[in-house]
């Protein structure tokens, strides 16, 4: 019994035979382009056009090889490659349009397991090295993350001087030399830690950001590092994410998360801004008038 593709077949190759397929309007010419063909895109309107004369279809195209290497667009490729081929294709075409169809579904069977274990074994390592536990904290890895929030026609690896002047500070001030950023400041620059606290408030100068946060910080602190994590490039306005690491007099920790922001005037720190936790500020440090008064560590 003959399939209906056979059958389908069997009717055109009769009505072209008796001159009646001939006597159809159009026959022969291409089809009047509506509108819907022009909102196919380009890339899809090949092999509708090949079905235009089902009766001629080609038994090779080179634009089917192009085609098939998107696995949708290869996908109605076959489908018509295989319908055209009961009109008119060979047999052969037919079964290596199939065969090369399965080879690149195949292939992307495969790219997307490789994908997945890749996924799952860098979570069983991240996994691993917290003991069994989810990690909370970010791994410093000894360099910045550094992002560029400058115009999409600039190169977004290009960051601005005054971003590299940050980048190259913190990467100091992580080792414990804190020289570089007074001289980056302005000798009126504005320091301002937000909050209502003793350690809140807005300090103007060098010198008095000196002796009214460093000095009693200093103090209050036995051990006492900031380490920067992520850099976002404004140009005149940087903002620095970075995580404290610091230990009190008493033994308590003190390990506060950060975000500077930080405003360039004529290539130099003009006003510094500190936003973090005031309540761990509260619970752990000593009050800032207090602490001026304490011995250094020793």
């Amino acid at each position: 019994m003959p399939t209906q593709d056979e059958e389908i077949a069997r009717h055109l190759r009769e009505a072209l035979a008796s001159g009646e397929l001939a006597g159809t309007k159009g026959f022969g010419k291409p089809l009047t382009e509506d509108a819907g063909w022009e909102a196919t895109p380009e890339s899809l309107r090949m092999p509708f056009k090949i079905l235009r004369t089902p009766a001629s279809y080609p038994p090779k195209s080179s634009s089917f090889t192009s085609v098939r290497r998107c696995p949708l667009l290869s996908k109605v490729a076959g489908r018509s490659q295989t319908a055209s081929s009961c009109v008119g294709g060979s047999a052969t075409s037919n079964k290596r349009s199939r065969c090369a169809w399965k080879r690149s579904a195949s292939t992307a069977r495969s790219r997307r397991a490789g994908r997945a274990q890749r996924k799952t074994a860098i979570h069983e390592r991240c996994f691993l090295q917290t003991g069994g536990k989810p990690s909370i904290e970010p791994r410093f890895s000894g360099k910045l993350r550094l992002q560029s929030h400058r115009p999409r026609d600039a190169a977004l690896t290009q960051l601005s001087p005054n971003a590299l002047l940050v980048s190259a500070i913190f990467e100091e001030v992580a080792k414990g030399n804190g020289a570089p950023f007074w001289e980056a400041c302005h000798d009126d620059v504005v320091w301002r830690t937000i909050g209502a606290g003793s350690w809140s408030g807005e300090f103007v100068g060098k010198q008095t950001i000196i002796d009214e946060i460093f000095r009693p910080l200093n103090r209050a602190l036995v051990e006492r590092a900031t380490i920067p994590s992520r850099l976002i490039d404004g140009g005149d306005v940087i903002v620095l994410q970075a995580r404290g690491r610091g230990l009190t007099r008493d033994g308590q920790r003190y390990d506060n998360d950060y975000a500077f922001v930080i405003h360039f005037r004529d290539g130099k720190i003009a006003r510094y801004e500190e936003y973090c936790d005031t309540d761990l500020i509260a619970r752990v440090l000593p009050d800032r008038i207090a602490a001026k008064s304490m011995p250094k560590p020793a």
